[in-house]
């Protein structure tokens, strides 16, 4: 979602097939602050930077989603330990 100009990403999983706070860093640190534990995450990006990155409507709720995903199909190997 967003907060204050600020694109605010959380994530939350099972815990032991993915590191969730290493795919966040993997995925964000190099456009805001990003990281957290095994089970959660949670990201924060300038929404200047994640338009800068992904284009000006991308701050829409909708288009945020869908960046999300097309990063995770993009990234597979992000995606195992």
């Amino acid at each position: 979602g967003t907060f204050q100009s600020r694109i605010i990403i959380s994530g939350r999983n099972c815990g032991y097939i993915q590191h969730c706070g290493d795919l966040f860093k993997e995925l964000f640190s190099g456009l805001g602050s990003a990281g957290g534990h095994r089970c959660l995450a949670k990201a924060v990006v300038p929404q200047k930077l994640w338009k800068e990155n992904f284009g000006s409507s991308s701050v829409k709720q909708n288009k945020i989603a869908e960046i999300l995903v097309n990063l995770l199909h993009r990234n597979p190997s992000l995606l195992k330990e």
